[in-house]
């Protein structure tokens, strides 16, 4: 569960409260401007506060860094060039993505036992990627780099998944192929979801509850 009391940021989120439940897909609407992404750089621990407590499962991190937060809250951005390298193979951006994560449990896996789990999540978003780990990202699609990035942001140990207008960038069929996807991972691995979108196909289709941002606030 994620929790947030009283959080208050200068200029742009105002005594905001937020409380998602273990497995919730949240979807966050709103105009440009009201906050939307500066609430998620205050989860991921990428925006201090001014005020306010944020709880995740129980456990305060209103005062955890970011890079002890990305070991639960992972994260996918609307640009896939920068979610992922284009000069390092699928394989080398899996393994970075593994590894950031040092809450492994048990895919703590050998060399070889790794790159099957690596070959079984890709198979997940059913692109053929799993047969073409040593090709260069770079020459991956949009839509192919943002669903292997889905695969990186969820390949062990998170509990919040926080997707900032993942498709966005993408035609309309792709970016209907990567909701289905994102939406088939979150309801597989039951894990909490807080989605920002503009696309309003995408509002009616997904989520199991909508807040809209207003002058800092969800309403």
């Amino acid at each position: 569960m994620l929790e947030m009391r009283n959080i208050c940021v200068r200029n742009t989120l105002k005594n905001l409260d937020l409380e998602v439940a273990l497995g919730e897909f949240v979807l966050i609407i709103g105009a440009n401007g009201t906050g939307k992404t500066t609430l998620f750089n205050v989860i991921s621990g990428a925006l201090p506060i001014e005020n306010g407590i944020i709880s995740l499962n129980g456990i305060d991190i209103t005062d955890t860094p970011r890079h002890v937060r990305a070991r639960r809250i992972s994260s996918v951005i609307q640009d896939p060039r920068r979610g992922t390298i284009g000069e390092m193979s699928i394989l080398e951006n899996l393994r970075l993505a593994y590894n950031r994560s040092e809450v492994k449990g048990e895919h703590n896996l050998s060399a070889k036992k790794k790159i099957e789990y690596f070959k079984e999540k890709l198979s997940i978003i059913n692109m053929n990627l799993e047969d073409r780990l040593d090709e260069y990202v770079g020459n991956l699609s949009g839509g192919q780099r943002q669903a292997l990035s889905l695969i990186m942001a969820t390949i062990t140990g998170y509990d919040l998944l926080l997707l900032d207008e993942i498709t966005a960038s993408l035609d309309s069929k792709m970016a209907d192929t990567v909701m289905t996807i994102t939406n088939d991972i979150v309801k597989k691995e039951q894990k909490t979801c807080l989605l920002i979108t503009h696309n309003t196909k995408h509002i009616d289709m997904y989520g199991t509850r909508i807040l809209k941002m207003k002058d800092g606030k969800l309403v």
